[in-house]
């Protein structure tokens, strides 16, 4: 039974330690507030007796477990008690519906799977086929692949952080009515790991697909319809369950669609999709703080001023995991640190001393500037940049100004209209050098960047 959002249902809900004393409440979910449960009466928890009578601290029970309307089990995890009044009221972090567990360490998946917003118009594939391309007017239905087990498309395999299998799948759903037939298409990513892994971790590797699909189509493409499963044969140390997930930063189906030709790229456009699939998800632990900066503005919709800076943050983020890092050699630099260090008066002020030792300490660290005329590479052009290092020059000013606030650079800084188009920028030369990284090439990369400008 595939859950849909919102919803509010009836159950039954208890504490793992107290299965025998349960409670009647209401679950609801919805995208703007998560998940939250309404208990008709306290849980019979010593210590929620005692913060009701003394709120010292939250209460914050780590796993409720229930059952919908008699007869579907569903846990709640990391939980907090929002109202502890009458009806006490619980906002929780993830929900699992279809299992039932009791602590955190119970939790163990071998495979997740989950559909993503526009992916189906990502992978250019129609419900219908033209059997002679002599006769582009003659059309059939497209085979009706089983989803229980559709081709992939392309598949790969990764080693990091673990290892496993991923593939995205393609199918179509029959959709019957009384006097009409339609096909709905369905595109899925499916990832079945080598050994079990935890929720935390499920979820992480949930949003390192996002990421990689986001920037291919250069829009944020939230996940839904996610679900994570123990089901293998092969397997006795992980319970024999499967969940349907939710949680805050899921997404739901949407009507409006996207054509192909209005992303960066879609899949008829690259050939080497399964390797850069492979490249990123091997990445995913350097790349994922700089491309979370990068795509995160499109999550959480902000000013143009924190847009600008989550560029910035972007740029070092990217530059520092897969570049060196440094002016000089280690061994060079320590040497001239001691050197200086050891030239401060023993006079100076205790926090002016810590702020210079601690200057002269990340002295051998890349500048802003030395990261960006990397990223450039040498190419202003392909930006449509005129003078490389005027370009840069108002990035750096730019970016002081809004962190120190220091009101000597404003005049210096970009803002309104320049700052809108100073952050379009940034965020094109971030992104062909994503692309770059997972070994799209690097004309292509410009070509789409620059053809269809990103949203996120």
């Amino acid at each position: 039974m595939m859950m849909k959002i919102p919803f509010a249902l009836d159950g039954t809900w208890w504490l793992p330690q107290f299965p025998n004393q349960r409670v009647q409440g209401k679950l609801a979910f919805s995208l703007e507030e998560g998940a939250v449960l309404e208990a008709y009466e306290h849980f019979p928890d010593p210590l929620m007796a005692e913060l009701v009578k003394i709120p010292l601290h939250p209460y914050t029970p780590s796993m409720i477990v229930g059952m919908i309307q008699g007869e579907r089990p569903c846990t709640l995890i990391n939980n907090l008690a929002t109202d502890l009044g009458r009806r006490p009221r619980f906002v929780s972090q993830y929900v699992l519906m279809g299992g039932h567990f009791q602590s955190t360490e119970d939790i163990a998946f071998r495979s997740v799977s989950f559909r993503l917003q526009h992916l189906e118009e990502w992978t250019g594939i129609s419900p219908l086929e033209t059997p002679d391309r002599h006769d582009p007017f003659l059309l059939r239905p497209r085979r009706i692949d089983s989803p229980l087990h559709p081709p992939p498309l392309f598949e790969t395999s990764f080693a990091e952080p673990n290892p496993a299998h991923a593939s995205v799948v393609s199918y179509f759903n029959p959709v019957f009515g009384i006097s009409r037939f339609s096909l709905e298409h369905v595109a899925r990513v499916r990832v079945n790991f080598s050994r079990p892994v935890g929720l935390v971790e499920s979820i992480q590797l949930v949003h390192d697909c996002r990421n990689f699909f986001s920037l291919l189509i250069g829009r944020d493409t939230p996940p839904f319809e996610v679900h994570v499963s123990g089901n293998d044969l092969d397997c006795t140390d992980v319970a024999t369950r499967s969940a349907q997930l939710f949680y805050s930063g899921i997404g739901s189906p949407i009507d409006k669609e996207i054509h192909p030709s209005e992303m960066l790229l879609a899949m008829p456009s690259l050939s080497n999709v399964a390797e850069a699939f492979s490249n990123w998800l091997n990445r995913a632990n350097a790349l994922r703080l700089g491309v979370n900066w990068l795509l995160g503005t499109s999550r959480v919709r902000g000013y143009l001023e924190t847009d600008f800076i989550a560029c910035t943050q972007a740029v070092e983020a990217l530059h520092r995991l897969t570049k060196s890092t440094h002016f000089v050699p280690s061994s060079e630099h320590e040497a001239l640190e001691k050197a200086l260090l050891s030239a401060i008066p023993t006079s100076v002020n205790k926090d002016y001393r810590q702020k210079l030792e601690s200057a002269i300490h990340y002295a051998n660290e890349l500048s802003l500037r030395r990261r960006l005329r990397d990223m450039i590479g040498g190419r202003p052009g392909e930006f449509g940049l005129e003078n490389a290092s005027a370009f840069i020059n108002k990035v750096v000013h730019t970016r002081i100004f809004l962190i120190h606030n220091d009101p000597v650079g404003a005049a210096d800084a970009a803002s309104g209209e320049d700052l809108f188009k100073l952050s379009i920028q940034l965020r094109s030369i971030v992104t062909v050098y994503l692309l770059t990284l997972i070994d799209i090439p690097r004309d292509i990369a410009v070509r789409s960047v620059l053809g269809q400008q990103c949203t996120y």
